[in-house]
């Protein structure tokens, strides 16, 4: 995985459609910020030999209930060590997902989430090593898969997630995984019997960002920016 990666061919093709018009939209905003920041600030990524360790094993899971939006999520290290956490997300964190005021849909970022969490929640098993994501959702893994979400609340966390992989050297592949057998599927209703008694597991406190309450994940900021970034 290179910085090229976070330049998706679908972000020139909407420039190459909005170019003509006088509104930017808020998406393509973003991915132009995006893409600058990278090239400009980015080290190039050291690729090394290949290794004869096994990579760390991640579930993750969203659930959006009437009364609640909460995540989990399960970590297995080569070692046998196995964690896990659950969490109901603060009303800020989902309300700044919504683009309506009655939306009550916002599964796509619910299942993004857990995956950033998860990076942040697990950073000291996971840097410098290889992770693989096992997540139910496809539509949330195709988009950490392209790096690219049409929809900016999930956009912010694809590129949270590719920002953190980047700066702890981390290789990420993400795998589909059937609900049924998704692990963090308990977790992320609060439901840890099967961890707990099948996996001898340990029940940790995931790790949020307080800024995630003022409207989303990883702010870069405008285009009325790019001219000093430049």
């Amino acid at each position: 995985m290179v910085t090229s990666r976070c330049i998706p061919s679908s972000w020139s093709k909407r420039w190459t459609r909005e170019i003509g018009s006088q509104c930017v939209s808020q998406e393509l905003e973003k991915s132009l910020v995006w893409t600058i920041n990278e090239l400009l600030l980015n080290i190039p990524r050291v690729i090394g030999p290949p290794r004869s360790e096994m990579p760390v094993l991640i579930f993750t899971d969203g659930a959006c209930e009437a009364d609640c939006t909460s995540i989990g999520g399960v970590l297995i290290t080569p070692s046998g060590k196995v964690e896990c956490f659950g969490i109901e997300l603060p009303k800020e964190i989902v309300d700044g997902w919504k683009k309506k005021a009655d939306q009550t849909q916002v599964i796509g970022q619910a299942e993004l989430l857990p995956v950033l969490v998860a990076k942040l929640t697990w950073q000291h098993e996971i840097e410098g090593r290889r992770a693989i994501y096992f997540i139910d959702n496809e539509s949330a893994r195709l988009a950490l898969v392209k790096a690219y979400s049409p929809v900016v609340a999930s956009l912010r966390i694809v590129c949270s997630c590719l920002k953190w992989d980047q700066d702890y050297k981390s290789q990420s592949w993400y795998a589909r995984v059937p609900t049924f057998s998704n692990i963090a599927d308990g977790p992320s209703r609060f439901e840890f019997t099967q961890c707990l008694k099948d996996l001898s597991a340990e029940i940790v406190v995931p790790k949020l960002d307080p800024s995630w309450a003022q409207g989303g994940v990883f702010e870069l900021g405008s285009l009325r920016t790019l001219h000093r970034l430049c």
